[in-house]
């Protein structure tokens, strides 16, 4: 039974101690499917340790990813589950600041962690291109170089990080029931979200969030720009617009996103679980999400 909370705003009392160690297991099950192409179907587990090093105003937490491991098809699962970010944090783990309140400030070794998830991305990429030398000729390797380039930068990482870490809600103000803007997807996704908040039946706090997308007619078009030359095709805007019309007039130049997420926390502040599903259409294309991470 959950008891629901009418206040204006409230945070996750973070009453983390030096020496605490939190252990989690993230289950992700991905779908995609495009019309008279099939689906793709893949599933993640990342396992992580969070240690806490140092407590006074604030807190020090080094996040350390045990294992990753996958199934299904390397393609999804590759495009939609961070696989190199993970792979990068089991090389070398990220050692977080958090304030006061909880909400993660810094990370203090951000290059270290930066080198470590770019030697991981161009592994990977060479290895696709050994598999796939084909792909040259569509899309050049030396610009998906320079995408991983362009793409590794500390504010990404801690963008990463504040997102998909069970720190993602500690130190934030959730106002139950106030729509407020978010980004998500590297700034690529813009939706409209609005927390609940409740109490479970042994008294810990539940926290509910809701997503829809809330984009406009042009971010959807230079969404699919941006995910165009993601795949190292390119387009004048002559030849985009002509794709863009054929979209429209197939009613498949929307985008619509749906998402809700349950957040359970123990007294301390940690995260005790978490479910999430989302479901994002674009394109034609459909994209299924799900989420699971329990205390281990």
């Amino acid at each position: 039974m959950l008891i629901s909370l009418a206040v204006s705003a409230q945070t996750i009392k973070t009453d983390f101690k030096k020496g605490d160690v939190r252990k989690y297991s993230t289950s992700m099950d991905l779908n995609f499917g495009v019309p008279m192409q099939g689906e793709m179907k893949g599933s993640a587990t990342v396992l992580t340790t969070y240690t806490v090093t140092d407590a006074g105003n604030g807190w020090t937490v080094v996040m350390k990813v045990d294992s990753f491991y996958t199934t299904g098809s390397e393609e999804i699962v590759g495009q939609f589950s961070n696989e190199n970010n993970f792979m990068g944090l089991k090389k070398t783990p990220a050692i977080l600041k958090l304030d006061a309140k909880g909400y993660i400030t810094d990370i203090v070794n951000s290059d270290d962690v930066l080198a470590a998830i770019a030697e991981v991305s161009i592994n990977s990429l060479n290895n696709i291109y050994s598999k796939h030398p084909e792909l040259e000729k569509m899309a050049p390797k030396s610009k998906a170089m320079l995408k991983i380039n362009d793409e590794l930068t500390k504010d990404n990482l801690l963008k990463f990080v504040r997102e998909t870490s069970v720190l993602s809600l500690n130190g934030k103000d959730i106002k139950p029931g106030k729509p407020f803007d978010e980004n998500l997807m590297d700034d690529m996704l813009k939706t409209k979200s609005t927390f609940s908040l409740s109490k479970d039946a042994d008294g810990l706090t539940v926290v509910g969030k809701k997503s829809e997308s809330n984009m406009t007619e042009d971010d959807v078009k230079q969404l699919l720009k941006k995910q165009m030359a993601n795949f190292g095709a390119s387009a004048d805007d002559t030849q985009f617009d002509l794709v863009w019309g054929q979209l429209k007039s197939m009613g498949m130049a929307n985008l619509e996103y749906n998402s809700e997420e349950t957040s359970t926390f123990n007294n301390d502040g940690w995260l005790k679980s978490e479910t999430s599903n989302g479901i994002t259409t674009l394109a034609g294309a459909k994209i299924k999400i799900s989420e699971t991470t329990t205390l281990k």
